[in-house]
């Protein structure tokens, strides 16, 4: 598995026993974050709160980070969990996904680029290629432009994507 952007990774919906959803996925939550053209009351009102989201998000990364061997294989993203939440840059795990990697049926790789080879995949910095018999494209949002970038030619780029007029485009709540 190649990671582009690591993204904090939850393996239940619940922190210390306490459900995620109390914390972030509520009407008080959104109290909680600053928005454009908010009024008066709501922006003192998030700013006086801004110590319940750094506690929020603290309370939520300890659990993570005792929980979820991230830090052993260099997946511990740069932002903090709230902001992960509310830009959407967290992922829920399957059941057993570290067992997996532990065994080294799912491999964990780091990298802003790679490249395919005959054999599978060759990653930026490595000498020795990943073999792989499939190879899973999931780019996330904007996925077609980056597929339609993997092509010089207009011809082949035509035949990826499609025409603006077939594309349906992926919605993402801000």
């Amino acid at each position: 598995m190649i990671v582009r952007t690591k993204r904090w990774n939850v393996s239940q919906m619940k922190v210390w026993g306490i459900p995620i959803s109390y914390m972030y996925l509520n009407r008080f939550s959104e109290l909680l974050i600053h928005k454009p053209r908010e009024g008066l009351i709501l922006s003192f009102l998030a700013t006086i709160l801004s110590p319940l989201r750094w506690i929020f998000s603290n309370f939520t990364e300890s659990y993570l980070r005792k929980t979820i061997p991230m830090k052993k294989y260099d997946m511990i993203p740069k932002h903090s969990f709230f902001q992960g939440v509310a830009a959407g840059l967290f992922c829920i795990l399957p059941e057993h996904f570290y067992d997996k990697v532990e065994e080294e049926s799912i491999i964990l790789k780091p990298s802003k680029t790679f490249e395919f080879i005959k054999n599978g995949v060759l990653i930026e910095g490595d000498a020795t290629p990943i073999n792989a018999d499939v190879v899973i494209y999931a780019t996330g949002y904007k996925g077609d432009q980056k597929l339609k970038n993997m092509f010089i030619s207009p011809w082949f780029q035509k035949i990826v994507v499609g025409t603006e007029d077939t594309i349906v485009p992926l919605y993402r709540y801000s």
